[in-house]
C-alpha cells in the first residue's frame, strides 16, 4: 500500500519525496556541515531577497565557523555561550582566541579561572558583568573528584543521583535522611561537599521530615557556608490515591 503523497504548496515538491532526500547535502566537506539544499530551495522559492542572497552564495556552508573554535569540554562551551553573548561570530572569536592565549593554548578550566585575576579576563575582552558570570559558573562546576552530598529519603532518585555522580567521576557522600541539622552540617563539613541533592520533605514512621528546612539549617552552621549550593531536583513524591 503506497502512502498517500502530499505537494507541499510551496515548494511544489511531494513530501515522500522530500523525505528521501532528506539525507543528501548532510555530508561534511572538509569538516563543515553543507546546507541542505532541500531547505535552502525553499527559502530560495520563499522569499526574493533569500533568493538573490542564496543565488550570490551558493558554497555557503552555515557552520562552518565552527571549525575555527578550539576543543571545546563542556565548561568551555559555557565559557564560548557566554562571551558571544550579543556580540559578533568575529568578535566572539576573538576574545575566545585571547582567553587561549592567556591560559597557555586552550581556555580555561573552573579551577584556573577562579585563581586568575579578573582583570585578566577584563583584559581580554571580556567584560565585567561576563567575567562575573563566568566565576560564579566556575564555583558552581562540578569536575571530577568533588563531593557531591546525597540528601535524600529511600527513593528511585537517590539511583537516579548515584549513577548521575559517578557518571562525572564525582565522590558521593551519603547522609542518612534522618539527621537532625547539626549531624547534617558535620558530615557536610568533614566530607568537603560542593553540592548538596535533597528534596523538601519527606515522610519517616508516620512523620513529616522538612529536609528542605533542616539542610538550610545546616548550611548556616558552616563557616564555609559560600562553597554550598542547594540542588532541589527530586520531584515530591505523588500523594496516596484516595479509594
Amino acid at each position: 500500500m503506497t502512502p498517500k503523497s502530499e505537494t507541499d504548496p510551496v515548494e511544489g515538491v511531494p513530501r515522500a519525496e522530500r523525505a528521501q532526500r532528506r539525507t543528501v547535502g548532510r555530508n561534511r566537506t572538509g569538516g563543515s556541515a553543507v546546507a541542505d539544499p532541500n531547505a535552502r530551495e525553499f527559502l530560495r522559492r520563499a522569499d526574493p531577497i533569500l533568493r538573490e542572497l542564496i543565488g550570490a552564495r551558493p558554497d555557503f556552508h552555515p557552520r562552518a565557523w565552527l571549525n575555527e573554535l578550539p576543543p571545546l569540554d563542556a565548561f568551555g562551551t559555557l565559557t564560548f555561550q557566554v562571551v558571544g553573548q550579543q556580540l559578533s561570530v568575529s568578535a566572539t572569536r576573538t576574545i575566545v582566541s585571547r582567553l587561549r592565549d592567556r591560559f597557555g593554548g586552550h581556555l580555561p578550566s573552573p579551577q584556573e579561572l577562579l585563581a586568575v585575576d579578573p582583570q585578566e579576563l577584563r583584559a581580554s575582552g571580556v567584560s565585567t558583568r561576563k567575567g562575573a558570570t563566568l566565576r560564579a559558573l566556575a564555583e558552581r562546576f562540578l569536575v571530577e573528584g568533588d563531593r557531591v552530598a546525597i540528601f535524600l529519603a529511600m527513593s528511585p532518585d537517590v539511583a537516579v543521583a548515584s549513577h548521575a555522580i559517578a557518571h562525572i567521576g564525582a565522590v558521593q557522600v551519603p547522609v542518612f535522611s534522618g539527621f537532625a541539622a547539626p549531624a547534617v552540617a558535620q558530615r557536610l563539613e568533614a566530607s568537603d561537599a560542593k553540592v548538596v541533592i535533597t528534596q523538601r520533605s519527606s515522610s519517616r514512621r508516620g512523620k513529616n521530615m522538612p529536609m528542605l528546612e533542616i539542610l538550610e539549617e545546616a548550611l548556616r552552621e558552616i563557616f564555609t557556608i559560600a562553597r554550598f549550593r542547594l540542588a532541589d531536583l527530586v520531584q515530591e513524591p505523588a500523594a496516596p490515591a484516595t479509594p
